[in-house]
């Protein structure tokens, strides 16, 4: 995987009764379970970069449940 690649579509299909992103992992071509798929080491995030990201998630979060108490309630079409 490289740094800019798309890595996932959302999307509803079948029965889907909403959004949603189905995750799967090939490994030469044979879907594997995620599950128990043994994923290699990654590097653990530093402190720091956690403390900026839990931050900055902390934010987005307050915007979008200010944007959803401000936006108007859904309307049967007539």
């Amino acid at each position: 995987m490289l740094q800019g690649e798309i890595i996932w579509h959302v999307g509803m299909t079948g029965l889907a009764t909403g959004t949603h992103l189905c995750f799967g992992i090939k490994k030469n071509g044979k879907l594997l379970d995620p599950l128990t798929y043994n994923a290699p080491a990654a590097t653990p995030v530093k402190p720091l970069e956690m403390e900026q990201f839990l931050a900055n998630a902390q934010k987005l979060s307050q915007r979008m449940i200010a944007a959803h108490k401000q936006s108007p309630p859904n309307k049967e079409p007539a």
